[in-house]
């Protein structure tokens, strides 16, 4: 992969360019936890965050997290809701990184 650049005065600037957003992840609706997550990720790991949306993997993970709380509440019988949401948001914080 050859990388062109930019000059902007004294300074050299990566020309990066992204594949588009396919329909499917456009109409993508990010519940409560998955945007969470994002802005966590983002506040707290940064680098990570980057990494993620260069790479172009940013939206696999926020899926895979979607259908893990979805089959989580799904699972359960929501007598505890709120016992199921404290250990979703802790798993998220902690998971991975």
């Amino acid at each position: 992969m050859k990388i062109t650049y930019t000059q902007v005065g004294d300074y050299l600037i990566p020309n990066i360019i992204l594949t588009p957003i396919p329909e499917q992840d456009k109409k993508l609706q990010l519940d409560r936890y998955v945007r969470i997550h994002r802005s966590f990720l983002h506040e707290h790991y940064s680098i990570l965050y980057n990494q993620l949306v260069l790479s172009e993997k940013l939206f696999a993970t926020l899926y895979e997290i979607d259908e893990t709380v979805n089959a989580r509440f799904s699972s359960s019988n929501n007598t505890d809701k709120h016992l199921i949401e404290s250990a979703i948001l802790t798993d998220l914080v902690y998971s991975k990184y």
